[in-house]
């Protein structure tokens, strides 16, 4: 019984001191983010000069490079759009994300006005028969005009809500019937 004591006293002190040592030696603090804001914020600063100079090659370029370290500010996503627009060609997927930032409110009014009449403007007019018919395909961009009819909320984590938008003109209420989910 003495030895089994002895050996359990042992264990404990052992679990005690290891507990000790992991709360008093902490490891160092990983301080990349720090740096990658800090970086950030250097890429936006001379991109947004390159903007404003017309160079929007570089401009893009180091919008890019920001974007890949993690930028998430919506109106530098706005003009890394129009960077890559004015230098590259019209690339619908970055608006796309900088209309996602610039909705979750990290970007001024002007931005949010400009990058929807962007996206208007490269959207298509949505026709009922033609969607019964298979002629949108999921994510191309569309522009319709309906009643809303009904909203299905989605989980918060998912980002994503289903929206019922009634789009046959109707006399007295607006529009009834041919309804679309809008996802």
């Amino acid at each position: 019984m003495r030895h089994s004591t002895l050996a359990l006293w042992t264990v404990a002190a052992v679990l005690v001191a290891v507990t000790i040592a992991a709360y008093l030696i902490k490891p160092q603090a990983d301080d990349s983010s720090a740096t990658d804001t800090e970086r950030i914020a250097q890429l936006v600063a001379t991109a947004q000069a390159y903007y404003d100079f017309g160079h929007y090659d570089r401009a893009a370029r180091a919008y890019r490079e920001a974007a890949t370290i993690g930028m998430c500010d919506g109106e530098s996503w706005c003009r890394y759009a129009q960077s890559v627009e004015m230098s590259e060609g019209f690339d619908l997927d970055l608006y796309l994300i900088a209309y996602g930032y610039v909705l979750a409110g990290q970007a001024d009014e002007e931005s949010v006005t400009a990058v929807e009449r962007v996206l208007t403007e490269h959207a298509t007019s949505f026709d009922y028969d033609g969607a019964v018919q298979g002629a949108y395909q999921t994510g191309d961009p569309v522009t319709l005009t309906g009643t809303v009819t009904d909203i299905s909320w989605g989980r918060v984590e998912s980002g994503r809500d289903t929206i019922s938008v009634d789009t046959r003109p109707a006399r007295w209420v607006g529009h009834l019937g041919d309804t679309v989910d809008v996802d």
